[in-house]
């Protein structure tokens, strides 16, 4: 990474990230990341200026791979997978290893059972509440087989 930015997102998606004067006129891809997702990259580099803008809800074609998924089911908007809740690097630590798989289960079973409430990695839609409905939207991600897919 050349260099990385932070902020909360609304309710709609939007963010605001500011970036140091060293990269503007730099190309790069952009790379979006949040507690429980896959790292998703924009599908090209983009040209950073002093204000930016980039949509990665819009299309699946909007992100490298492509690698969103379609929230609808209908093809009108696009978000990041999830379930990514195992770091393979930091062995039984929560975080990212890129891919979504058993690792992943085993904690988020283990979270089910002990009934968690409030902001965990695990909970996966976002309701406060880790439960069934979280293993509903992780059980397809895992036998797609879903992954981080980076640019070279």
């Amino acid at each position: 990474a050349v260099e990385s930015a932070y902020a909360v997102i609304d309710t709609g998606g939007n963010g605001t990230f500011t970036f140091s004067s060293a990269v503007s006129g730099g190309t790069y891809y952009l790379m979006v990341s949040h507690r429980s997702s896959i790292e998703t990259y924009s599908s090209n580099p983009m040209t950073l200026g002093s204000t930016n803008s980039y949509n990665f809800t819009t299309s699946d074609t909007m992100s490298y791979g492509p690698n969103m998924k379609d929230i609808f089911g209908d093809g009108t908007a696009w978000g990041l997978y999830t379930g990514d809740i195992f770091d393979a690097v930091n062995l039984f630590a929560e975080g990212h290893d890129g891919a979504v798989d058993v690792f992943d289960y085993l904690i988020l079973d283990a979270s089910i059972q002990a009934g968690d409430q409030g902001y965990y990695i695990t909970d996966l839609n976002g309701d406060g509440a880790v439960d069934v409905f979280d293993y509903l939207i992780f059980d397809p991600n895992i036998q797609a087989g879903i992954q981080k897919l980076t640019p070279p």
